[in-house]
């Protein structure tokens, strides 16, 4: 059981990581296949997003995750 956990736990962090990588960030069709239709998040500011602003957000190219990805990466793999 415990690994089955950690399979689950290494395969969400994979699809985070892919998330924030710029290749996929440029698609909003691969964003769309990672995030779930009911992902909610409160960002550092308050804001509330959700799938569809996260889209918009994406789609308009002015995302660009390098510090986030690089600091998860420090996290996620020591």
């Amino acid at each position: 059981m415990a690994y089955e956990t950690e399979r689950s736990v290494q395969a969400a962090i994979a699809a985070e990581m892919r998330l924030l990588g710029p290749d996929v960030l440029a698609w909003p069709a691969l964003v769309s296949e990672l995030l779930d239709p009911k992902f909610t998040e409160i960002g550092a500011s308050g804001r509330r997003w959700d799938a569809t602003s996260i889209l918009m957000l994406t789609s308009a190219g002015s995302v660009v995750p390098v510090g986030l990805v690089r600091f998860l990466e420090v996290i996620s793999f020591g």
